[in-house]
């Protein structure tokens, strides 16, 4: 409802506006998607883009210390076998025992 100075003026849901300055109407349509389009989207989108991202991040990670424990692994087993002939000069093995592989 809306008031002025000399009476009440009670207006319809949909409705037209116009000032005496010859502008364009406003229209104003309350069946409109203003809220979701601008209220709600930007907020579901930006969750779900730090969710994306960090979920990237998560798997990225985990892949990258899998492959590297891997690797570790390969490297400390042929550590052993050559840290006696590193030290020496010479080409016999070593007698240490590398480290049982870890079960992934």
């Amino acid at each position: 409802m809306i008031t002025t100075e000399t009476n009440p003026v009670s207006l319809p849901k949909d409705f037209s506006v116009t000032n005496h300055n010859n502008s364009p109407p406003l229209i104003i349509n309350s069946k409109s998607p203003f809220t979701v389009h601008y209220a709600i989207w930007p907020y579901v989108t930006l969750i779900s883009l730090i969710i994306t991202v960090w979920l990237l991040v998560y798997v990225s990670t985990v892949l990258s210390r899998r492959h590297n424990h891997r690797n570790e692994q390969n490297k400390s087993a042929s550590f052993y076998a050559t840290q006696a002939a590193s030290t020496t000069g010479g080409y016999e093995a070593s007698t240490a025992t590398p480290p049982p592989p870890a079960d992934i």
